[in-house]
């Protein structure tokens, strides 16, 4: 019968599976040429994610991707030029929470260490509001403030205007972290002001 016939050409491979196995020299063989085609067929994902530049989610993924193997300079590049062509660009539009979290913040840390403060502000921002709609950060949203506080109250304060900043650290005591950061808020307005 045909399902006799389907059976018995099973157990031949099996068998032949097995001796191959069992036998050292023979296995040995088996794995070098199952590593060479292995070897001939690696997934390149960057590669495979650039191939699409006119798919603006594959190119958020990218810029994450980039983030997370330690391509820092080329995914600020990218969303740069994603921004330039596409100003109202939002990552959580295009990422899911988890994967839009860790982009925002790894790009807001890469933006402010090349001096793009506006534009690291406002991820740190929308990690914040984000992490307060649905937290994932828990007890790591803390370091989202200090990343606001710091930028806010003294980088951008050597940089801009008074007025810029003030407006800045305005948007900071409306999100009403803590009585004690609001203080310290108030008491920089008072610095800058005076």
């Amino acid at each position: 019968s045909r399902d006799g016939r389907k059976a018995g050409d099973r157990m031949r491979v099996l068998l032949a599976a097995y001796q191959m196995l069992s036998d050292p020299l023979k296995k040995e063989q088996y794995d070098r040429s199952l590593l060479r085609s292995f070897r001939t067929f690696r997934f390149d994902y960057r590669q495979f994610l650039r191939q699409s530049s006119d798919d603006i989610l594959s190119q958020c993924k990218l810029v994450l991707h980039d983030l997370l193997n330690s391509n820092a300079e080329e995914a600020v590049i990218l969303y740069e030029y994603l921004l330039s062509r596409r100003p109202t660009l939002r990552l959580e539009h295009f990422l899911e929470h988890e994967d839009f979290m860790d982009c925002a913040f790894l790009l807001a840390e890469a933006l402010e260490a090349r001096g793009n403060l506006d534009a690291a502000y406002q991820l740190y921002k929308e990690v914040y509001l984000a992490e307060l709609e649905q937290p994932y950060f828990h007890h790591f949203v803390e370091e989202v403030v200090d990343r606001l506080r710091d930028l806010v109250c003294f980088k951008m304060a050597q940089r801009f205007p008074p007025a810029v900043t003030i407006g800045f650290i305005n948007d900071l005591i409306r999100f009403n972290i803590s009585r004690k950061d609001n203080a310290f808020f108030y008491k920089k307005l008072a610095e800058i002001a005076l």
